[in-house]
């Protein structure tokens, strides 16, 4: 059975109601030339390769990866054919890579790659990290490679002949990138030699394309140690011949292939560079020690990748228990369970079946709008970058705020998705904890997300640390609220639902208090004890543009409610604003709860030492 649930009614509401695509960016460079029925027919397609990919997803859960004898990796039998279908969508791919603005042709704006990305990847997250990088990888060449490097690297990028691993992760060097150890030496023009290894590489070992090519986070043989002098390498699997063409093994050898809690069908590799033969690298523009700014566009890239794979799992375990709370029928109304002659009804008309669904439904609908508000403003900054005379001071504010949102969108996004699928177990009772439905599958594979790409703990350093400058950087908060505030003054909010504002602009004012708090301690030399706290800020900051994306769709809702008289429109749009209340009554005044808690000194009765924590046998 296809585990998929799907709502591509959700995915419209983003695009054409929610956010203003239509409006705003089809009928402006770079997007130009593609209109709304374009895209909706795209979706269509999309939702049924979605279907055909979900066909795979438990088989390739069970069928898992392995280390071969001879260092290649067997993969779930259904991929090859998979990746045939996804290849061929170059459309999707030039959009995607920089391709089609090159050769002069529309872009897909943001928002919609969010969508249909949604939908793949809740239809089979293992499979869609399979070439996962290689389109982030193409534009960090465009970007920065030299004239002989995009010209050896990018076509067959662009078309997915082959694909790109991102290279970061050693032993000792996970979430601190200084600590890593992997050495470049320069052994000709142009040409360095890799050694070392790299563990964890999502998807680092596979036949599906001729080539790969691992883009490795390296130290200069004479850089010093433990220091922020990293560079980036250009790593073909096959080193292909400039003159002749023809290729020979570079040298990267697969040797191990860790059994993993979930993404079983997507193989975590350890690497190993230049063990038995030289490993040749291209440094990336021949630029020594520019390795982290090289990577910062592709690594927030990344990290709102990360929140779109939550919420496409999120979405579909949520749908799912939906479909599962509208047939399973078991137990009476609490007002007649004493009545002998009381009909069993669904579970979705027992209250806390309810109220876990509205929880999911909430969580799963801000944490897409609140990507769709990063998507939209990316697309914004690519427009301004093509007007004829672009406004600087424009595109570096807009920035900034991106710079803000991806810490919250990769943190909050993660986080809720995992307890969206978390609930969807305990919704299905016995069931859902056995693999006869999916939804243990959605837990396992969810859990990652929090984890990849920084941790929850690095991102809400991103926010806290770099982004707020521990405080000091009010002016970014003022223009976060200042974007919010704007998108009211845009559309103004409906009546009914506009009361509810002045509770946004309360939590906001907690966010700003806990980060007053920060840099108190910043002032007072007490940043250890009051970063106990930083991931409760960043949750802080989730929660409450969560609440202003909600606050946003369910006036939208209401407008739209009251022009039409579809009856099946009618209670999609009162699911909305429903979803919206719960999310103020329930949730958002956790924010000020929040915020007392950061206000709390970690003072020394509650600072373990190490020896504290537990006496082990």
């Amino acid at each position: 059975m296809n585990h998929l649930a799907t709502s591509l009614r959700e995915l419209r509401f983003l695009l054409w109601e929610f956010l203003p695509t239509e409006s705003e960016l089809l009928s402006v460079p770079p997007y130009g030339g593609r209109d709304r029925a374009y895209y909706d027919d795209v979706l269509e397609k999309a939702r049924g390769f979605a279907l055909e990919m979900g066909e795979a997803y438990r088989a390739s859960d069970i069928e898992e990866c392995h280390l071969r004898d001879d260092g290649t990796v067997a993969l779930p039998t259904d991929f090859e054919r998979l990746w045939s279908r996804w290849s061929a969508w170059a459309e999707l791919g030039a959009a995607a890579t920089g391709r089609a603005e090159a050769n002069g042709d529309a872009v897909m704006p943001a928002p919609v790659k969010q969508a249909i990305m949604e939908l793949l990847m809740g239809a089979n997250p293992a499979f869609m990290c399979f070439g996962g990088f290689t389109a982030p990888a193409a534009r960090l060449i465009r970007l920065h490679g030299t004239p002989q490097q995009k010209a050896l690297l990018l076509e067959p990028l662009e078309s997915f002949h082959w694909d790109a691993c991102y290279c970061a992760t050693e032993n000792e060097a996970g979430s601190d990138l200084l600590a890593i150890r992997t050495e470049a030496e320069e052994v000709g023009p142009s040409l360095w030699s890799l050694t070392g290894d790299k563990r964890y590489i999502t998807a680092g070992r596979h036949d599906l394309t001729d080539n790969t090519v691992y883009v490795v986070l390296a130290r200069l043989k004479d850089a010093p140690a433990n220091s922020m002098f990293l560079s980036c390498f250009l790593v073909p699997r096959y080193w292909i011949d400039t003159d002749t063409g023809e290729r020979s093994d570079n040298h990267v050898e697969c040797i191990g292939v860790p059994r993993k809690m979930g993404l079983r069908g997507c193989p975590n590799t350890h690497l190993t560079f230049g063990r038995k033969g030289q490993t040749r690298a291209f440094l990336l523009g021949d630029r020594r020690n520019a390795g982290l700014l090289q990577f910062v566009s592709l690594a927030r890239q990344a990290r709102v990748n990360s929140g779109i794979f939550a919420v496409g799992l999120a979405s579909t375990a949520y749908l799912n228990s939906v479909r599962y709370a509208r047939g399973r029928v078991q137990g009476r109304r609490l007002s007649q369970v004493s009545s002998a002659d009381a009909a069993r009804v669904p579970i979705i008309e027992h209250a806390d079946v309810q109220r876990m669904l509205i929880d999911m439904k909430a969580r799963v609908e801000a944490c897409r709008g609140l990507i769709g508000k990063v998507s939209l403003l990316s697309a914004r900054l690519t427009r301004a970058e093509h007007r004829d005379q672009p406004d600087a001071d424009e595109i570096a504010a807009g920035r900034k705020l991106v710079e803000l949102l991806v810490p919250i969108v990769k943190t909050y996004c993660s986080e809720q998705g995992w307890r969206v699928c978390e609930a969807a177990i305990q919704l299905h009772g016995g069931i859902g904890y056995t693999d006869s439905v999916p939804v243990e599958q959605y837990a396992r594979d969810a859990r990652i997300m929090s984890i990849w790409e920084g941790t929850t703990y690095v991102q809400a350093l991103l926010l806290v640390r770099d982004a707020l400058a521990f405080g000091r950087n009010a002016s970014l908060m003022d223009r976060l609220e200042g974007m919010m505030r704007d998108s009211f003054a845009e559309r103004p909010l409906a009546p009914s639902v506009a009361p509810r504002a002045d509770e946004l602009w309360n939590a906001f004012g907690e966010c700003r208090a806990a980060m007053n708090g920060v840099h108190r301690a910043l002032q007072e030399r007490r940043l250890d004890p009051a970063s106990f706290h930083f991931t409760r800020i960043a949750e802080m900051f989730g929660t409450t543009l969560a609440a202003w994306c909600l606050l946003e769709a369910a006036s939208v809702a209401e407008h739209a409610a009251a022009r039409t008289t579809d009856a099946q429109e009618h209670a999609f749009y009162r699911g909305k604003t429903k979803a919206m209340h719960y999310f103020f009554d329930l949730v958002l005044p956790e924010v000020e709860h929040a915020r007392h808690l950061v206000e709390k000194t970690v003072a020394d009765d509650i600072a373990l030492q190490s020896a504290e924590f537990a006496l082990i046998d």
